[in-house]
């Protein structure tokens, strides 16, 4: 466990970590960077366009778990526990063309990205021994 994030005399706090959608849990409407939240206790680790499939590998595209690594070493307040968030443009997007692309079928490409979803959770949870909550994936009204 990384005691850097855990302290057993403050409040507890939450991390959202996530898509564009662990915006919500800032408390604020529009889409623009968050840098504070109107929910006490919470904070916000957006890490860009991360997708389900992707969020446990380096060097992917988007670099989400790079990013990631690189916001929990600066983290300054302690934390009890996590918020996660990713998957819309998974099922609005690539699962279809995973599946159509590799003849796998949509069944093979959901199990596939599902799986590989829970390898990052249970990472966040055998690395850091905190709680993890799993929000969405979210789809919004355009």
């Amino acid at each position: 466990m990384q005691e850097k994030l855990v302290s057993s005399g403050s409040p507890s706090r939450l991390l959202v970590i996530g898509d564009s959608h662990a915006k919500f849990w800032s408390g604020y409407q529009d889409k623009g960077r968050v840098t504070k939240t109107r929910l006490p206790l919470v904070d916000i680790l957006h890490l860009g366009p991360v997708t389900a499939h992707n969020i446990n590998r380096l060097g992917t595209s988007t670099g989400g778990k790079e990013r990631l690594l690189r916001k929990l070493e600066r983290l300054r307040k302690p934390c009890h526990g996590f918020i996660v968030c990713a998957g819309e443009i998974d099922c609005r997007a690539h699962i279809v063309k995973s599946a159509v692309k590799r003849n796998i079928g949509i069944e093979g490409a959901v199990r596939e990205t599902v799986k590989r979803y829970f390898e990052f959770i249970d990472w966040l949870v055998g690395y850091y021994g905190l709680p993890v909550l799993v929000w969405g994936p979210v789809t919004l009204p355009r």
